[in-house]
């Protein structure tokens, strides 16, 4: 590893990221918030960086993180995952030491905007939620989201004691299933890597939690063009960059865009290819080239575990190969603390999701029966 090409990857969680990386002939330099067992396989160091903290932490102190995890490693830039979506203020920081291989702080904030990215479907004529800055008078069929959080562990009902607050927005609810679009862009173009079919983990406090995602996404033709289309008409106002994904509602032939997410996700583990990683196309999309991709010849689907009870020391066991984002043993969970994630390939996407479902089972009761 020490012979490859060094490369910055930060994230709330790098590992999908870690691992594109390796896989294309980097050495990943890797910074986020778990330190997971097989992120710290994969990379040549690694550094924790709480983004959750990073509001309230001095910019240098996170740079001076980065920088010592560098150390005199010359990396070809950093390319970052969720964390930074509010951030764009780090964002500029950070570009000026190393090569933001992604979208810039101004792009980033023009994405996670609520208003500007309303006036950008306007123009391109794609349907959107109605949105509101100021609390809705009837709370009913509305919802409250954060800017620029990730995961769907922002996203609540609206109620009357709402305030107002520049960190949060309302979003009119809109009936339909949840699909993302992962796609490369170089500024002016977008090439589709592909659609997936995503579902929600709920619970009481958090009703919109990520719980994963399968791809093909199973929507007719018509439809599937109809999203592709509109993220190509999306490029013509939005210059986006890299790996970025756009989130739908679709309800039988209708939809709205709900957000873009300006930079890779966790859709990432259910499009990646053994040979095209989707780093390395990144990396190639921001610099101007983007190419077509290898089709998937199976169903994938990716699913989070979520700790059901507290565990106070996570126990020692061989883990299985379809399950990634691993636990260091003695490590500390707390109730609803993502546990790992598991991954299934079937000929269908409704069976790669079942058997996503089953392994989850099968990790919970490894993990909460050895800790018990």
């Amino acid at each position: 590893m020490n012979n490859r090409s060094s490369l910055l990857v930060a994230a709330t969680s790098a590992r999908g990221l870690a691992a594109s990386a390796h896989r294309a002939g980097y050495a990943p330099l890797a910074a986020d918030m778990f330190a997971d067992a097989d992120t710290l396989e994969i990379s040549l160091a690694h550094c924790l960086l709480d983004l959750a903290a990073v509001p309230v932490a001095p910019v240098m102190a996170t740079i001076a993180s980065l920088e010592q995890l560098v150390g005199e490693r010359q990396p070809i830039g950093l390319v970052y995952g969720s964390g930074f979506e509010d951030k764009p203020w780090l964002l500029s920081a950070i570009a000026q030491r190393w090569c933001l291989l992604g979208n810039d702080a101004a792009t980033v904030a023009q994405a996670k905007d609520p208003v500007v990215l309303a006036q950008f479907c306007a123009a391109s004529a794609i349907p959107h939620p109605e949105i509101s800055l100021e609390p809705p008078g009837d709370c009913e069929n509305w919802l409250l989201k954060w800017r620029g959080k990730a995961g769907g562990i922002h996203v609540r009902a609206a109620n009357p004691s709402d305030v107002t607050s520049k960190n949060v927005y309302f979003q009119r609810k809109m009936p339909g299933r949840n699909f993302s679009c992962l796609f490369l862009a170089d500024g002016r173009h977008a090439m589709i890597v592909g659609l997936s079919r995503q579902w929600t983990s709920p619970t009481p406090h958090c009703p919109f939690r990520y719980g994963g995602a399968v791809q093909p996404a199973g929507l007719s033709r018509r439809m599937a063009e109809t999203l592709q289309a509109a993220v190509h008409r999306l490029l013509a106002y939005l210059p986006l960059k890299g790996l970025n994904s756009a989130d739908f509602l679709v309800n039988d032939e209708w939809f709205v865009l709900l957000e873009v997410n300006p930079r890779p996700g966790a859709s990432l583990d259910v499009f990646e290819s053994e040979e095209s990683p989707l780093v390395e196309r990144h990396i190639r999309a921001c610099r101007g080239q983007l190419a077509s991709l290898p089709e998937q010849d199976e169903a994938i689907a990716a699913r989070v575990v979520y700790a059901t009870e507290d565990i106070a020391s996570f126990p020692s066991f061989i883990w299985p190969s379809w399950a990634a984002d691993r636990q260091r043993s003695g490590t500390r969970l707390k109730t609803g603390d993502p546990l790992c994630t598991v991954f299934a390939r079937a000929p269908t996407a409704i069976l790669a999701r079942a058997l996503s479902k089953d392994r989850a089972q099968i990790m919970l009761k490894t993990a909460h029966g050895r800790a018990s």
